[in-house]
């Protein structure tokens, strides 16, 4: 027969449980007792709610942490877990005339196929860096990223349905135009550099009909790019511009991060840097993308 618990002992041990739940975020019971669970019995800290799973622990790569890349901190796991345990349909942050909800922010963690509000959000962090004042005493080039959902109205309104969305922004003056690109379930990235005269496409997957999708993302971009110029006064020769089919970019090897690896593609190319991460490093990105949607700024100057 085991001897009973000395009174001292339990009383002990409930004073330890509750110094551990009242140090935990807000979250639902489930998620509560599961990550109390795993503290106590020294396991990874998994956090999971409707849907959806965050592991609350260091994601950063051996290989990356002697390269200046964040590691994710106890207050910023808590501060994404507190975002994640919210209402389905509570704004988590809102700018760029983009409102992310709960819902829209889950997508961000593994295993969920990123959605267009994060993407488009996402983006527009990237060009919100390149009009701080550190960008442009350091000369750097300016970038500006569209809506996912500008190309395919324009396929179907013509500019005169879309030229409203540029109305306060000369796209030209810009380095590099970003042209998030969504077809088949699958997400990839169009540049056009209007410095070197360049327009590439970047696939993470490169599906057997990847050529013939380039060339058709290519001749709407530079169409819908001919057309805005000629609404602004200015011009656009798309025959300057020399076609790029699937320059060097990182590939995924699922089916679900490609939505992941448009947006990191998009934040190495715009600071110019080369595209050296893998499939290896998404787990991390991911944490981080969600900590610096929550913060309004991207980690890397």
């Amino acid at each position: 027969m085991q001897p009973l618990n000395d009174p001292s002992d339990l009383r002990q041990q409930a004073e330890e449980m509750l110094s551990v739940l009242e140090n935990l975020p807000t979250l639902e019971p489930r998620a509560q007792v599961l990550l109390l669970h795993t503290q106590n019995q020294g396991e990874t800290p998994i956090v999971r709610g409707d849907g959806w799973v965050y592991r609350r622990e260091d994601l950063l790569p051996p290989h990356m942490k002697q390269t200046g890349h964040y590691k994710m901190t106890t207050a910023m796991h808590r501060e994404v877990i507190s975002k994640l345990q919210q209402h389905q349909d509570t704004e988590v942050v809102r700018d760029f005339t983009i409102a992310v909800k709960t819902h829209d922010f889950r997508t961000l963690c593994v295993g969920a196929w990123l959605n267009d509000i994060v993407i488009d959000f996402y983006l527009q962090l990237i060009t919100s860096r390149s009009r701080s004042e550190t960008w442009s005493r350091q000369r750097r080039e300016k970038a500006y990223a569209f809506s996912s959902q500008l190309l395919p109205a324009f396929r179907i309104r013509g500019h005169s349905g879309v030229e409203s969305w540029t109305r306060n922004e000369f796209v030209f003056s810009n380095d590099l135009l970003l042209f998030p690109i969504h077809w088949d379930s699958h997400w990839t990235l169009v540049v056009v550099d209007t410095l070197y005269l360049t327009i590439a496409h970047y696939d993470s997957m490169d599906k057997g009909d990847s050529d013939s999708l380039a060339e058709q993302q290519f001749n709407d971009v530079l169409t819908y790019l001919a057309m805005e110029a000629a609404a602004k006064h200015t011009t656009f020769n798309v025959l300057e511009y020399t076609r790029l089919h699937h320059p060097y970019s990182p590939k995924q090897n699922n089916t679900l991060d490609c939505g992941v690896f448009l947006c990191k593609t998009a934040e190495f190319i715009s600071r110019g840097a080369q595209l050296r991460y893998s499939q290896e490093e998404i787990p991390y990105y991911r944490q981080i993308m969600m900590w610096e949607i929550c913060n309004k700024i991207l980690l890397t100057p």
